[in-house]
Parts: structure tokens; C-alpha cells; sequence
């Protein structure tokens, strides 16, 4: 079940965890399920480290068996007692090659929220995929769960990049759009007042016509909205569109030599592509936090 997407998938009563979705073990009897993680080749080395697994559940029926195994290690198993309240159990590991988690449970399925691979020090960064998302289905989420979960895992700042799913479909006014999203973030504000909210607005995003590629004539006016629901919350914006080289700046992205920077559909960045703006975004955190330092 997710928190997004179409209204079949959804939930009651939405209990979802940070990542907008909630796992359930079919039905029987005695319940076993067990996932799987190991190294990714495409990683980077710092990306591949992992000291410590931590499984996001909620286990309101029953209590649950969890057992943690490594192929290098002895199987590590304990007891979660039931609770109506998001939990994060947290095992450490020695060395992360490949960890199994295994649940099992009796009577109804415990909900799961995910799981989490970090180290004991240091920055997490997580980056969570909404498909198809237009990032107003936040509001769709039990804000206590939510709530919880944010303060386990030691949340201290959320990125929200979302617009180009609205794009395709051009309207005059979209002040809609600017009041739906400025309740997504007034609810973020409200569950987590300590956690900085920064909105990164809609990037350019081209259609052919008449055999050259043009901006779509609406995405300044989501920007603008974005900017606008974003300052009236009090959460940072960052607009990657003007960053990005503003109207019509797409094409030069994709045709960029000799790695292109963005995909044929002219809406997505490359690997390369989204590796510049993050850049671009770093920097211009920096630039601001300068002038914090400056003027405090």
C-alpha cells in the first residue's frame, strides 16, 4: 500500500511510514517473510558502508520474531513485543556483504515500513522515489505515525522535488496547485517544527514543436507556485529551472557533448545530469549558510 498513486492503494487508516508506503505479509496462519540486501555494484564505496540494520514496523496484534542473518556471522534473533506505535529495531553488524531479516509472526501480518541500512556516525541521505507522484499526497499520511517515525530515525531535513508530473497537462492558473501544496508542507511544519523543509522547484521541461523543442508555456507558472506555497509555510526554496539555464534550456542539457545530461523525453536528467545539480544545489547551500555565518 502507498500514500501515493491511485485511491485502490491507499490505506486505512494510512498508516504509512516516511517513505509513503506499508508493507503486509499474506495471510495465514504463522507468518514468515523474509528480505534480502547485498552490495550494489553500481555503489560508491562510502555508499556501500553499512554498520548497523534497522527494521521500521508496526506490530499492533501480536508480537513478532525478528531474526537477522549474515553469511560471515552468528544469526542474530529477539523478540518485539506488540505495539499500536511505530518501532525501529536496530541491530548493529560487523560488515556489510549481505544481511537477511526475517520476520515471523502469528495472526494478522505486522505492517512494515522498510528498512534501513546506516552507519554510527556521519550523515544519512536517503533519496525515496514517488513515481508519479505531484508530491501532494503527504496529507494522505496518519500524522502521528508519521511524526514517530521522523523523530526515530533522527530526521533534521527534508528536499522535496516534485512539478514535472504536472507539466503535461497546462491550465491558466495555479493557485490550486500552490494551495495544495502548501498544505503538504504546512503539515510537515506541524509534525516536525525542528526539521528544515527545503522545496526545490520544477526543472525545464521541453515539448517539440514544429520539429524544435520549446518549454512548456505553464512551468513558470508552477515555479512560481511552488515558490509562493513554499515562503507562505516557511520552508527554503531553491529554483533549479533559472539554475538550470531558465526557458528552453532543456535541449542543451540533452544534447549536451560528450555525455548527455538529460534523457530524450526532455524531462528526466542522466546519471551525469543529476550529479551537476546536486552540485549546483550543494553550492548554493553553502552561498546561503555563508551568509548566515555573516550576518549571526
Amino acid at each position: 500500500m502507498v500514500a501515493y498513486g491511485v485511491k485502490y492503494n491507499r490505506g486505512l487508516p494510512n498508516y504509512f511510514g516516511v517513505m509513503g508506503e506499508c508493507y503486509k505479509l499474506a495471510p495465514a496462519e504463522n507468518i514468515k517473510g523474509e528480505v534480502t540486501y547485498t552490495k550494489s555494484p553500481h555503489a560508491k564505496p562510502k555508499e556501500q558502508r553499512a554498520e548497523r540494520v534497522s527494521l521500521l514496523y508496526r506490530n499492533p496484534d501480536s508480537p513478532i520474531e525478528i531474526s537477522v542473518k549474515m553469511p560471515s556471522s552468528p544469526e542474530k534473533k529477539t523478540q518485539a513485543e506488540k505495539s499500536d506505535k511505530p518501532q525501529v529495531h536496530t541491530i548493529d553488524i560487523p560488515e556489510f556483504q549481505q544481511v537477511s531479516i526475517q520476520i515471523e509472526a502469528k495472526g494478522k501480518s505486522p505492517e512494515i515500513y522498510g528498512v534501513a541500512l546506516d552507519c554510527k556516525r556521519g550523515i544519512a541521505f536517503d533519496n525515496i522515489p514517488w513515481r508519479g507522484s505531484s508530491g501532494v499526497e503527504f496529507v494522505n499520511m496518519n500524522r502521528e505515525n508519521f511524526k514517530r517515525q521522523l523523530k526515530q530515525l533522527n530526521v533534521k531535513c527534508i528536499i522535496l522535488q516534485f512539478g514535472v508530473n504536472i507539466v503535461p497537462n497546462p491550465v491558466s492558473d495555479y493557485t490550486f496547485y500552490q494551495n495544495m501544496l502548501y498544505q503538504q508542507l504546512k503539515m510537515l511544519k506541524e509534525v516536525a517544527p525542528d526539521v528544515s523543509v527545503l522545496v526545490v522547484g520544477v526543472s525545464d521541461m521541453s515539448r517539440n514543436l514544429t520539429g524544435a523543442y520549446e518549454s512548456y508555456p505553464n512551468i513558470e507558472k508552477i515555479r512560481d507556485a511552488q515558490r509562493k506555497a513554499a515562503f507562505e509555510a516557511g520552508c527554503a526554496f531553491w529554483d533549479l529551472y533559472e539554475a538550470m539555464g531558465g526557458k528552453n534550456s532543456m535541449p542543451s542539457w540533452v544534447f549536451a557533448k560528450p555525455i548527455p545530461l538529460a534523457g530524450k523525453d526532455f524531462t528526466h536528467f542522466t546519471p551525469e545530469g543529476a550529479k551537476i545539480v546536486s552540485e549546483m544545489l550543494y553550492k548554493a547551500l553553502l552561498v546561503e549558510y555563508a551568509k548566515f555565518l555573516e550576518f549571526n
